[in-house]
């Protein structure tokens, strides 16, 4: 994760490999969070993988060296953030757009408003390690709850990856309906095949000029598998697919 880019396999496939093999990760986090992504131990002994802060797109490696400095014991709020972190806006807002509010009770809307709240005001230096706030008390306004679909969305968009759900998850009811089978049951399908001799298999040269190689992902586990070119404009239509009916 912390040589990315790097060849075939992305971030969200790493960590979903490691998370099949039993390692717990970790959300990425305001006051847990370091650049790199990170080994942390659990209560049990084992490791468990931070996510870092290299992960949300536009972060600065500086910008977050600066945030760990000086969070010390840590952050408080939005605010104290600010204040006490001198942690500029648009900082704060790639911090809230990727959801690293969560260990001060803030899931992503909620963070990013008090985010916009904070934009309407000027940092006050004379104030900036006292008690005193920079403006009053706001009435608490009840935010309608983000559904977990556009959390996702909102995950890869700025983090390449998302440890609450799996995009296609959203997506099985409309699949079902078109008859797609689920990658737990394509191993069914598979085993009906009759295999390929290995003697009737043409040369590497050949197979490589023919196929192409796709990784098969759904919210059960990925498949890799090889494509004949002339099946790709068949079976494997991302426009189409990009159409599907999110629930």
């Amino acid at each position: 994760l912390n040589s990315q880019p790097m060849g075939f396999y992305a971030p969200a496939q790493i960590v979903r490999d490691a998370q099949e093999h039993g390692v717990e990760v970790r959300e990425i986090d305001v006051n847990h969070s370091h650049y790199d992504n990170t080994l942390e131990r659990r209560e049990d002994g084992a490791l468990a993988l931070r996510i870092g802060f290299r992960q949300i797109d536009g972060m600065r490696e500086a910008d977050a060296h600066a945030l760990v400095a000086r969070r010390g014991q840590g952050f408080t709020s939005v605010a104290d953030m600010r204040e006490r972190g001198c942690i500029p806006t648009p900082m704060l807002r790639r911090l809230a757009d990727a959801d690293a509010f969560r260990s001060l009770g803030l899931d992503r809307r909620a963070a990013l408003w008090e985010v916009k709240a904070l934009s309407k005001s000027k940092a006050l230096p004379l104030f900036a390690f006292a008690d005193t706030r920079e403006q009053g008390d706001e009435a608490h306004v009840a935010l309608p709850d983000m559904p977990l679909s556009e959390h996702v969305v909102n995950d890869y968009q700025t983090l390449k990856l998302s440890l609450k759900a799996h995009p296609v998850s959203f997506l099985r009811h409309e699949l079902a309906r078109r008859k797609v089978t689920p990658n737990d049951d394509l191993h069914l399908a598979l085993d009906r095949r009759v295999p390929d001799p290995v003697e009737e298999r043409p040369p590497l040269q050949r197979v490589v000029q023919l196929t192409r190689a796709v990784r098969r992902e759904d919210h059960h586990r990925h498949q890799p598998g090889l494509f004949v070119r002339t099946q790709l404009a068949q079976y494997f239509d991302p426009v189409k697919l990009r159409q599907l009916p999110v629930k």
